[in-house]
């Protein structure tokens, strides 16, 4: 959790994270698929290329260990530890043990409509939610984004009375959403929500188009929205969505609240990014690969990175997209999205079936036999391919960390109380840290 009071410890923050991305910004920026017409090893120091070159399977698991803070039996090289320790604490921030919930008989009434990541979702959200609210004494809630309207539902539910405006662009989630409120299994019997498909304009009429919204649905419901304190509430709201529900909690004299889990920062402008005076003073800007970086789901991936690895036969798909690349190089026009390759399948057998799913002529006998040796005489490179791709796979974590720190450095600049809280294990709910803001 990163929860600071102190800006100048946060912006020391921001510093550190931003030469780090600096530093190996082209690897960040990297297109992995290109690894080998490229020649991506060439942006490691060869020192390292040589260590991995020589340790193979080993050093990448080693590699990965470190990142989970896992006790490792090789010496890693001074500058890659340092890395995986700065990594780690990043991913530390952003890590939860259990936490129980106060749903379990309205989860189980209702769970035909929720999927586990939604359950862990909104039985890590809800109470925060419910305690802010009645804390600051607040009654309406504008649910930004809705979709089907799971946690404005169960939050109607739990507090009576409660008034909840659902805003969704798609007319047919608010449908759903509307047919999954009537069967509801809850608290209160009667679900005090509205919805509506009316847009934020995401621009200088942001707060006026707001206030239009709560004035509309006011006239027509017999509602106080305009007229009251609101919370204004995300779970992640995409693209610039997010960093405009930032800046319309600053700016609305309506919204009292903020609860807002970010998500899908490759939709992200140069509106969106940075948010902080501190940030824009810097010309501080994220290339659209670490952004989508930032997106990853890393704690799955190491997991799942570690057991292939020390698994006796390690699956080989990732590297083979590469070399299929590099025999589809001479091919003007030919551009594969390779899928994952099959149990027991072969290099040119795994290029084959990806060229024919897109309409392309298999691989000559000649492409075959280079394909093949490029698998197999140059295997020392698989190992450095993967060392690269988990490695931009950090990047994407301190990416994160960035843009979070940035908007929340945006709110204290703006003298709110603000801070990040963990809220879902990143394990079910990868973007899991909750943006929490008071007036």
């Amino acid at each position: 959790m990163l929860c600071v009071r102190d800006q100048d410890f946060l912006r020391r923050t921001i510093v550190n994270d931003s030469i780090l991305l600096a530093s190996f910004q082209q690897i960040a920026d990297f297109f992995m698929l290109e690894f080998h017409t490229k020649r991506g090893f060439d942006l490691l120091p060869q020192s390292l290329v040589s260590r991995i070159s020589q340790g193979k399977k080993q050093f990448i698991i080693e590699f990965v260990r470190s990142l989970l803070g896992l006790q490792t039996s090789q010496v890693l090289p001074l500058s890659v530890l340092a890395f995986t320790r700065y990594i780690r604490s990043q991913i530390n921030e952003r890590s939860i043990i259990g936490g129980s919930s106060k749903l379990g008989v309205e989860v189980k009434n209702n769970a035909k409509y929720l999927k586990p990541k939604k359950i862990a979702e909104i039985a890590g959200l809800l109470p925060d939610i419910v305690d802010a609210l009645k804390t600051k004494g607040i009654s309406h809630v504008v649910d930004v984004g809705s979709g089907l309207g799971h946690i404005s539902r169960f939050l109607a539910s739990e507090i009576p009375g409660l008034s909840v405006l659902r805003l969704e662009a798609q007319e047919q989630l608010l449908e759903k959403a509307e047919r999954i409120d009537k069967s509801f299994s809850g608290k209160s019997g009667t679900l005090n929500i509205i919805s509506t498909n009316r847009l934020l304009q995401l621009g200088p009429e942001l707060v006026q188009s707001f206030q239009g919204i709560l004035l509309d649905v006011d006239k027509t419901h017999g509602t106080t929205f305009s007229t009251s304190p609101v919370l204004l509430l995300g779970l992640h709201p995409c693209g610039d969505l997010g960093p405009y529900m930032v800046k319309l909690f600053s700016e609305s004299p309506r919204c009292a609240s903020l609860v807002m889990v970010s998500c899908c920062y490759l939709h992200c402008t140069d509106q969106g990014y940075p948010l902080s005076a501190y940030l824009k003073s810097r010309g501080h800007t994220l290339s659209l690969p670490v952004r989508e970086q930032a997106c990853h789901n890393i704690e799955v991936y190491l997991e799942r990175i570690l057991g292939q690895l020390c698994a006796p036969d390690f699956p080989l798909s990732q590297h083979w997209r590469a070399v299929g690349e590099v025999s589809l190089k001479a091919r003007d026009g030919d551009r594969v999205c390779f899928k994952k390759a099959r149990e027991k399948e072969s290099v040119v057998d795994f290029i084959n079936r990806n060229l024919t799913n897109f309409g392309y002529r298999e691989l000559t006998k000649e492409e075959e036999a280079f394909s093949s040796e490029l698998a197999s005489t140059h295997r020392w490179e698989t190992w450095v391919y993967y060392f690269f791709y988990t490695f931009k796979l950090c990047l994407g974590v301190t990416g994160e960390h960035l843009i979070l720190a940035d908007r929340l450095l945006y709110l204290m600049e703006q003298g709110y109380s603000a801070e990040l809280r963990t809220v879902f294990d990143p394990l079910v709910s990868p973007r899991n840290q909750a943006l929490f803001a008071f007036k």
